[in-house]
């Protein structure tokens, strides 16, 4: 889900009472990343820097400076119980720029992930 928040200084009066409503128009025009590239270029940069088992989902487009994909970070382990399935563990987050495709805080990024990550023996 996307947020964009809006902060008011001043709500609108009517002599002494406040306005019943206001009117909010937000536009923004930018070129971002579409979100299948980015979801494949989170997944390579996941894939060369903090494991081969994890892949994100879920695109999310944050409206910020700068403007950002987020995605959840799934980290997929083979079950032996049931050939062919893997169990999946959420554990974090990645946030990239939309516009340049750069992963946002990747040193701190890759030791929230490690932190988050259950052991693989506790989930075989």
């Amino acid at each position: 889900m996307t947020a964009l928040v809006l902060p008011v200084r001043q709500l609108p009066t009517v002599g002494t009472q406040p306005k019943p409503s206001i009117e909010v128009n937000v536009y923004l025009q930018a070129t971002v990343m579409a979100p299948e590239v980015a979801r494949q270029k989170a997944n390579v940069w996941l894939s060369m820097n903090a494991g081969h088992l994890l892949l994100v989902e879920e695109p999310e487009l944050v409206l910020g400076d700068p403007l950002q994909w987020r995605f959840r970070v799934v980290r997929t382990i083979p079950r032996r119980d049931k050939p062919g399935s893997v169990r999946r563990n959420e554990i974090g987050q990645l946030q990239m720029n939309a516009i340049t495709g750069e992963i946002l805080q990747p040193d701190s990024m890759i030791q929230r992930l490690i932190a988050n990550a259950p052991n693989p023996k506790s989930s075989i």
